[in-house]
Order: structure tokens, then C-alpha cells, then sequence
């Protein structure tokens, strides 16, 4: 039995969340810390980290502050001295608070200088796709404008947090940029929405993004996504089988972690499936799966499509490697 009342006074829980961004940022971070920890309540984090706000109760319960309750649903900003606590604990949780998308995905873009600054803090990968070289840090660089054609196209590649950063930042500037230009903002706009959304999908597919995934693609639709002039493309969003595309898109990395197929990836790295996807099918995942449970798993690596898979993702390894390719929440 717990109760909740009266709480532990605890004047350090945080300020109250600003706005259904920041509430999604705190969400994110909080799965971030409870995937480290292994653990899914407030309770369970709050007596690991604090557990002298944790006290015996009346009739066998139990008082407590409550605050991790608050930060699973978003309510309250958590204390930068906790934060820091944690992260020298689980190095990487704090990045899920201070990455550049909570910056770019604000509406409205006002200071497009801070707007650039925070987009060429992504990855080299990435940065460089959209800034001449040297980029520095802090300061203001230099746009490379390539139109709706180019950068858009290299994204697309990535399947990850940095690359659908970098999409919606190409929405937030093209609005910010071309709103006397209806007619080549919407021209754009066609190109990015499309391409952005097939970034979206692979990339939420890594933990701890299913957890917030529905929530955070109603805040990009409803301030990026949407074209309500094009009833295809709202039938399309409306489609959108969000919990379908986390499951194959986690399948195929399991498949090829199971595989073996990466020689210097401990973990497959998330920009890989925008190839994975042209050789694992639904169908083909299925018959994995069913030989996998059969124990016939010797039988997997025989199969022509995972040949040309293995072939396709080494040559591709090899080149990404060499370049010095730095993706995060890879796990290498």
C-alpha cells in the first residue's frame, strides 16, 4: 500500500514545465534514466536516487515526495543538481534534456542566429551537410543553401534524433525565410514534410523514443507535418501506424545484432535501416522470426535476401568507418 499524503517536503522537484515541448523533453529524459536504472515508476527512481524522501507510512504504506512522478509526466523541470547526479552516474541521459531539437522544434522561430548556432552543435555528419566547414562552435556559421533538392535528399540516410532535427529545422527556416514566397514555401514544404516523416519513423524506433512517440508525433504534426490544402497527404498522417513502424524498424536491428553482420558495431547504429528496410520486408522479418523459435537459426544467414543484406551493410560499414562517422546513441 502507498500513499502520497503528506508528502516529504521537497523544495528542490524543479519549476513547473513550460508548454507541451518541454513537458515531452522531461518525459524523454525521465525513460532515458528508468532504461539506465531498469526500472518504469517514479516510485522505483525515487528511492534509488532519493531515497531519504522515501518514509514509512500510516498502516504499512509509504510518504514520499513524488517528484520523479512529476517528471514521468512531464510536469516539472528536474533540478540541474540532480540532472548532473544522474549523469555522473549513467553518462548520456543528460544530452536527452540539452540536444539542439528541443531548440529547433520551438515555435515560433525568432533568433535565427541561436537557430543556427543550435544546429551546428549536431553531429559533424550532419552539421556539415548544412554549414561550410570550420564550424564554430558557439558561433554564428555560415548556411550552405543547396533549395529543396539537396540536403533534405542526405538526411533521409541518417534515421536519427540529429537527422530529424536537421528536417525540422529545414521547415522551421524555409517558414522563417520564404513567408512572402507562397508559392516556393509550399513547394518546399511538400519535400520536407514527405521526407522528414521517413526520417521520423526509423528514428523513434530507438529507446527510450517509443515511450513518448505518439505524443511527440501529434506536437511535429500539428506544428510541421501538416498541409491541410493536401487531403492525401492528411489521409497518409491519419495512417500512420506509429507502433507497426517501431516494431519492424526494432526487428531489423535485432536481426542484424543476432547476425553478427557489423564487425565494429557492438550495436547496430540507427542510420543503417534506411538500407535494412530495402532488404527485410514484413515477410521476410516474419519468416526470421519463425525460424528463429523453430531453432532452425542456422538456416537464417542462407537465406539470399540476408547475403545481400550482410554484402550491402559491410561495404557500408567499411566506408563509415573509415570516414569517421560519429553516430550517437549507437552504443559503439
Amino acid at each position: 500500500m502507498e500513499t502520497t499524503e503528506p508528502r516529504v517536503k521537497n523544495k528542490r522537484r524543479g519549476r513547473p514545465t513550460n508548454g507541451p515541448l518541454e513537458s515531452l523533453k522531461v518525459k524523454l529524459w525521465f525513460w532515458a534514466v528508468a532504461g539506465r536504472v531498469g526500472a518504469t515508476t517514479g516510485y522505483a527512481l525515487e528511492k534509488y536516487f532519493s531515497p531519504e524522501t522515501v518514509k514509512p507510512g500510516p498502516n504499512g504504506g509509504t510518504i514520499r515526495s513524488c517528484r520523479f512522478d512529476k517528471y514521468k509526466r512531464g510536469e516539472h523541470v528536474p533540478d540541474p543538481a540532480l540532472v548532473d547526479r544522474i549523469e555522473s552516474e549513467f553518462p548520456g541521459t543528460k544530452l536527452f534534456l540539452e540536444h539542439p531539437f528541443w531548440t529547433i522544434a520551438k515555435t515560433p522561430l525568432t533568433d535565427i542566429e541561436e537557430f543556427y548556432i543550435q544546429l551546428s552543435n549536431l553531429r559533424p555528419e550532419i552539421s556539415e551537410l548544412l554549414f561550410f566547414s570550420p564550424i564554430n562552435r558557439g558561433r554564428m556559421p555560415v548556411r550552405r543553401m543547396t533549395g529543396p533538392y539537396g540536403t533534405i535528399e542526405d538526411l533521409i540516410k541518417e534515421s536519427d534524433w540529429d537527422a530529424l532535427t536537421a528536417c525540422i529545422g529545414l521547415i522551421q527556416e524555409a517558414k522563417y525565410l520564404y513567408s512572402n514566397e507562397p508559392g516556393y514555401l509550399q513547394h518546399c514544404l511538400e519535400r520536407y514534410t514527405r521526407r522528414t516523416l521517413g526520417v521520423f519513423l526509423p528514428a523513434i524506433s530507438q529507446q527510450p523514443f517509443p515511450r513518448i512517440a505518439h505524443e511527440l508525433f501529434s506536437y511535429l504534426r500539428e506544428n510541421f507535418l501538416n498541409r491541410p490544402q493536401d487531403e492525401a497527404w492528411i489521409r497518409k498522417l491519419d495512417s500512420t501506424n506509429l507502433d507497426g513502424h517501431i516494431y519492424v524498424y526494432q526487428s531489423m536491428l535485432l536481426i542484424i545484432e543476432d547476425l553478427d553482420i557489423f564487425k565494429h558495431y557492438y550495436f547496430a547504429p540507427h542510420s543503417c535501416l534506411h538500407l535494412a528496410e530495402s532488404h527485410l520486408n514484413g515477410a521476410l522479418i516474419l519468416k526470421i522470426q519463425r525460424l528463429f523459435m523453430s531453432g532452425n537459426f542456422h538456416e537464417v544467414p542462407k537465406l539470399p535476401e540476408i547475403k545481400n543484406l550482410t554484402r550491402c551493410l559491410r561495404r557500408w560499414e567499411k566506408k563509415r568507418i573509415a570516414e569517421g562517422h560519429t553516430d550517437k546513441f549507437s552504443g559503439q
